[in-house]
């Protein structure tokens, strides 16, 4: 059970939703949680599905994952940044969509 603004929810996902701001791109908070969502959940998949984190820790993992692989593309970073704003991702509702039971 999860409390958000006096108001009771059973699963992260539904504080997610109700917790969304009117900017809000695909079905998540915004365009950059959107682009690592598409980018990047399909090859960490397999890697989350072997740990038995709890949401907040799965948040560190995938934010972890996609910085380390940010800071060692070999594209320019002055190019990535005009792309995406990787402050602006929202690293828990990323973990929180994809709890593997």
């Amino acid at each position: 059970m999860y409390i958000f603004q006096g108001k009771e929810y059973e699963t992260l996902d539904d504080l997610w939703s109700a917790a969304q701001p009117n900017n809000s791109y695909n079905g998540w908070t915004n365009r950059e949680t959107w682009l690592v969502n598409i980018w990047f959940m399909d090859n960490l998949y397999e890697e989350l599905k072997d740990f038995d984190y709890v949401t907040g820790d799965r948040a560190r993992y995938i934010k972890d994952y996609v910085e380390e692989h940010v800071d060692n593309s070999d594209i320019p970073d002055s190019f990535i940044n005009d792309l995406i704003d990787i402050s602006q991702v929202n690293w828990h509702e990323l973990g929180a969509h994809h709890e593997i039971e």
